[in-house]
């Protein structure tokens, strides 16, 4: 039994930890507009990026997940002398189709993934008490 085990094993150590990308980055700019009533406007542009990694301890090319760039963007009104205000907020400005988690079954080999949603449009309406 132990020389069937033998025919399948295979060496991982000095292979890269599975699922830690090397490289994460999130940026953002923001600009908050303040109106001569009194209202304020706050625009965010945020970028986020993830490096590719390897989603077994195998480091096989066929089982790495891809790198990413996604962008976001948001505005919100705040209106002047009131608790009230709205806001619209944009996921993933460019509709790109990302990989935002892969995983790989160590027994099987089959894959399973999940995917950022495409381009959403979410509008708010808040009041402050």
């Amino acid at each position: 039994m132990t020389a069937l085990r033998a025919q399948g094993y295979r060496d991982v150590y000095g292979n890269p930890p599975p699922n830690l990308p090397e490289i994460t980055a999130s940026a953002s700019l923001s600009q908050t507009s303040t109106f001569s009533d009194g209202s304020n406007l706050v625009s965010r542009l945020q970028g986020n990026y993830r490096d590719h990694y390897s989603n077994t301890v195998f480091s096989n090319p066929l089982y790495t997940t891809p790198s990413y760039v996604l962008m976001n963007l948001l505005f919100d009104y705040t209106f002047a002398n009131s608790n009230f205000d709205v806001s619209l907020a944009i996921n993933n400005l460019a509709d790109r189709a990302e990989v935002s988690y892969r995983f790989t079954n160590q027994y099987g080999g089959e894959t399973t993934q999940t995917w950022f949603p495409p381009r959403e449009y979410i509008a708010g309406f808040h009041y402050k008490f």
